[in-house]
């Protein structure tokens, strides 16, 4: 039994970064986690510059500062889309909060 209650609770605080991400809108400086399921060459870590963009090989230079996690997502599929046979799937996670 406390084992299960042990896992549990590891899930809970798991879930918990998640939801808090849920509106927040990217900063200058904050630290983003970048992966695109068809080409994981193009997974990576990527720091919001200050003029609030950033670099992604076949994407280019995209703002990011201002755009909430799912619209950055969108930007840059539809940025990669036209170098893959279907529109790939990005998925966009902030590792760091800008300070």
């Amino acid at each position: 039994m406390r084992h299960l209650i042990v896992v549990l609770l590891g899930l809970l605080m798991m879930a918990v970064p998640l939801a808090a991400q849920d509106g927040y809108r990217i900063k200058s400086g904050d630290v983003l986690s970048i992966e695109v399921l068809e080409d994981n060459t193009l997974n990576r870590t990527a720091l919001v510059l200050p003029d609030g963009r950033i670099s992604m090989p076949l994407a280019g230079t995209v703002r990011a500062s201002g755009l909430t996690i799912e619209d950055l997502q969108s930007e840059l599929a539809g940025r990669l889309a036209p170098n893959f046979a279907a529109t790939p799937t990005v998925f966009v996670s902030v590792n760091a909060l800008s300070v």
